[in-house]
């Protein structure tokens, strides 16, 4: 639903992103519940997701406080997400690499190298270029160059 909020420009209101179910702005550690038979994996691959869109939807609407409430929840997943856990989708990684730690830097490469492993020599599939595209397009942005100029 987060992502419903901010994949076009303008993105939802504030609060309307506020009142996603699950999510938690007001919280420390995760950003969403995990229910009791979400399988690690797919609750994982949720959560990466929602870091991502909310990193969007902060910077869209210059909300600092969201900005760190991800740096809260990218401290708690390299603490206590596992790589075991990480999907092949690299959901976030600018936002780790954004966190400037080295163990977030850390987490960020172990999502680009589960990506290279799962696809090999092939090209990743669509979405996995997309969200890879978008992560550079945000770093892009965070430092003042044009995401348009991007190979």
């Amino acid at each position: 639903m987060l992502w419903a909020l901010v994949a076009v420009e303008p993105a939802g209101s504030i609060d309307a992103i506020g009142a996603v179910p699950g999510l938690r702005l007001d919280s420390s550690g995760p950003l969403l519940d995990r229910g009791p038979t979400d399988a690690v994996e797919v609750w994982v691959d949720r959560e990466l997701a929602a870091m991502h869109a909310l990193h969007r939807a902060a910077r869209i609407h210059q909300r600092s406080e969201w900005n760190a409430r991800l740096h809260d929840a990218v401290d708690w997943h390299v603490e206590h997400t596992g790589t075991e856990n990480a999907t092949h989708r690299p959901w976030a990684a600018h936002v780790f690499l954004m966190r400037g730690t080295p163990e977030a830097e850390f987490f960020a490469s172990g999502q680009v190298h589960a990506v290279l492993v799962e696809h090999g020599d092939a090209a990743p599939d669509p979405c996995t270029r997309w969200i890879l595209g978008d992560a550079a397009a945000e770093l892009a942005l965070a430092v003042g160059a044009d995401p348009s100029r991007l190979p």
